[in-house]
This record gives structure tokens, sequence and C-alpha cells, in this order.
């Protein structure tokens, strides 16, 4: 995982409640979690479960899921912007 993909998922869910989406698949979420000094994130995908650290590697089904996420969390923060 880069960085700029690391910071994505702490744009999207650190601090928050765990971002779910349905899928053609079925529902995907993606939760920030912290222990201590270690965080990751657990993603909840239709076929499984990934828990990604700093340096996963991201296959590229996961990286999908991920766009998906990203992309459906882009659409609502710019719907609610103050302009």
């Amino acid at each position: 995982m880069t960085s700029q993909e690391w910071q994505a998922l702490e744009r999207m869910v650190k601090g928050k409640d765990p971002m779910i989406i349905h899928t053609k698949d079925g529902k995907v979420s993606l939760e920030y979690i912290r222990n201590g000094t270690m965080e990751w994130y657990e993603l909840i995908l239709p076929y499984g479960t990934a828990t990604l650290y700093d340096s996963s590697p991201l296959h590229s089904r996961t990286r999908s899921y991920l766009k998906a996420l990203y992309d459906e969390w882009h659409a609502i923060t710019i719907d609610n912007l103050p302009f």
C-alpha cells in the first residue's frame, strides 16, 4: 500500500463510524482500528475480511473495492460542500 493510499483511508474513516457501501457483489465496509500504538483498517468484503496495515500489499480485487469506497466517500463529501 502506498502512503497516498494510506492517507486516503485516513480521510475516509479515521475517527468516524465504519463506512459501508453496497456493491454488485454485496456489502463492503471499512473501519479504522487503533490498539495502543498499532493502527490498521478492517476491510470487510463479500468474500472475507482483509486487515490492512500501511505495509500491506494490495491485490487488484481489494484495490477495486477500496476505489469504490473512495469514490462513494468523495461523492458524499462533494455533495456536502457549502456552495
